[in-house]
């Protein structure tokens, strides 16, 4: 109880943070192993005049999934960098031919709303044992064990960003649980962590990035949450969007034409 106290505290003490606006490393994580991750991409993107990066998931062999926060703003350009854990190393680069936001993402303050983009690659993805897509969750698929998250952000919330990417273990949180912690947790929301403060979550950088769980339907690891928002990275815990509550809007954006 101590432990939520303190959680709740720390929260209403700093300012809600989506994890890339300005660009969340794994806290707590350790590096991950070669080809562990083949649908995990770099998004390098350019805006007002600056460059950012965030995290993203490959679900097939022109589309990414990712935050809408990570491509918000004046954005000139972007490509999709995949198939090495170190991001300055990446094998296979390719520009980002459109991309399509929720039409009603939001960050009201308290909460992000529909914090989901769907990027169409200018050319398909070659696909080998270290570049493959995942699959997004079912509905109502259930999960076995912890669920594991992955990116190239910070490993604290003053620390610099990782040039190798970073993995950690962490537990789903019932949303019972999630909403005594925090203000709005709708059922867009996954939220994920122990809640216990200094332990594993995302930190900046990190947006965009892969929620990984282990399906009990195959034992496959699937898609299940996209890095969107979270405090100082000392909460030990993150809210991520929930992809399977919006396959159908997935699976229409897909349909049009670049």
């Amino acid at each position: 109880m101590f432990q939520l106290l303190c959680l709740i505290s720390a929260i209403l003490a700093s300012a809600l943070s989506v994890q890339g606006d300005e660009v969340h490393h794994i806290v707590g994580g350790r590096k991950a192993r070669y080809c562990e991750f083949p649908h995990i991409v770099f998004i390098y993107t350019s805006k007002n005049g600056k460059h950012f990066g965030c995290g993203g998931a490959l679900i097939d062999d022109r589309h990414v999934l990712t935050a809408a926060h990570c491509m918000a703003g004046n954005i000139t350009s972007s490509d999709i960098l995949i198939g090495s854990l170190d991001k300055r190393l990446m094998p296979t680069w390719i520009p980002v031919a459109r991309f399509i936001k929720h039409k009603h993402y939001k960050n009201i303050g308290t909460t992000v709303l529909h914090d989901i983009a769907v990027l169409t690659l200018a050319k398909s993805v070659s696909f080998t044992p270290c570049i493959k897509p995942i699959r997004m969750a079912d509905e109502d698929e259930t999960f076995v064990g912890q669920c594991t998250i992955a990116g190239w952000g910070k490993t604290g919330y003053n620390q610099p960003t990782a040039n190798v990417l970073m993995r950690a273990d962490v537990p789903l949180m019932p949303k019972s649980k999630c909403s005594r912690l925090l203000p709005i947790v709708l059922s867009q929301h996954v939220c994920a962590g122990s809640g216990i403060l200094n332990d594993k979550t995302t930190c900046k950088g990190d947006s965009g990035g892969p929620l990984m769980c282990k399906s009990a339907v195959d034992g496959s690891q699937v898609l299940v949450g996209i890095v969107s928002y979270g405090w100082k990275c000392d909460t030990g815990l993150a809210v991520f969007t929930k992809v399977s509550y919006y396959l159908s809007w997935i699976d229409a954006v897909k349909e049009v034409i670049p």
